[in-house]
């Protein structure tokens, strides 16, 4: 017969084989990881001018500014020239 420490060990022991047993099955049959990524874009849909809010019925290459990393809609040059001007006093560049 075991002692009263032997069962509470073996318990123990089968208790974080269980465990492990478990967080390997659990862990390897998500399949996907992270999710892929898509970019996406607003030409060829509606938009609206980030600067003075008018409604752009088809928004086109033109139509979009590119500032570092941020994209922006735009209706025409001065609302362009507007966001670069804005986006220097807001971000130094």
């Amino acid at each position: 017969m075991l002692c009263c420490a032997c069962k509470w060990s073996r318990f123990f022991v089968l208790l974080l084989l269980a465990i492990a047993i478990l967080s390997s099955v659990s862990c390897s049959s998500g399949g996907g990881g992270y999710p892929e990524i898509k970019v996406t874009t607003a030409e060829g849909r509606p938009g609206v001018c980030h600067n003075c809010q008018q409604a752009i019925p088809v928004v086109h290459s033109d139509n979009l500014l590119k500032i570092q990393a941020a994209q922006y809609i735009t209706c025409g040059e001065k609302c362009s020239e507007a966001l670069r001007q804005w986006h220097r006093e807001q971000f130094g560049k």
